[in-house]
């Protein structure tokens, strides 16, 4: 069995291509998109749970007691 190979374009109506082209191109877009999000939503959970974990408990005029 013999498969042709070679250098230049034939030309053909390339139909075939571009499918494969958007399906792909959807599929890395959608993951890539999926990715983000998480990353995003990580980060933004570790700095809340950062931004809660440093504010004091209690203000300062009422841990000293009323006036």
């Amino acid at each position: 069995m013999k498969h042709p190979f070679s250098l230049t374009l034939a030309p053909s109506d390339g139909a075939a291509n571009i499918y494969l082209e958007v399906a792909a191109g959807v599929t890395m877009f959608i993951l890539a998109g999926r990715y983000f999000e998480k990353r995003s939503k990580r980060r933004a959970g570790a700095r809340c749970a950062r931004c809660s974990s440093s504010a004091p408990r209690r203000s300062p005029s009422c841990a000293t007691g009323p006036r």
